[in-house]
């Protein structure tokens, strides 16, 4: 369990590029979306509201939850995602 002065959110160092992630667009409206790390813009390790990226259909978010390794699709050469 973390204490009360860490963020609940994953930190920075936890986030890659091409990893599919759960954002939260607007923290006022609760709109989530869902997709692939395609730059990092928050610098600091953690970040009480979520650590803030661009997905790769160009939605900006905070990071909420990372999807698990099993959900995580495979990423060949071209930067495409394919199924096994």
């Amino acid at each position: 369990m973390r204490s009360k002065n860490k963020s609940v959110w994953p930190n920075r160092s936890e986030l890659k590029n091409n990893l599919q992630v759960v954002v939260r667009k607007r923290q006022s409206l609760d709109q989530y979306e869902c997709g692939f790390i395609v730059d990092i813009y928050t610098n600091s390790e953690e970040h009480p509201h979520g650590i803030l990226v661009e997905l790769h259909d160009g939605t900006k978010g905070r990071v909420i939850f990372i999807m698990p390794e099993w959900a995580q699709p495979k990423i060949n050469g071209t930067g495409r995602a394919y199924t096994t």
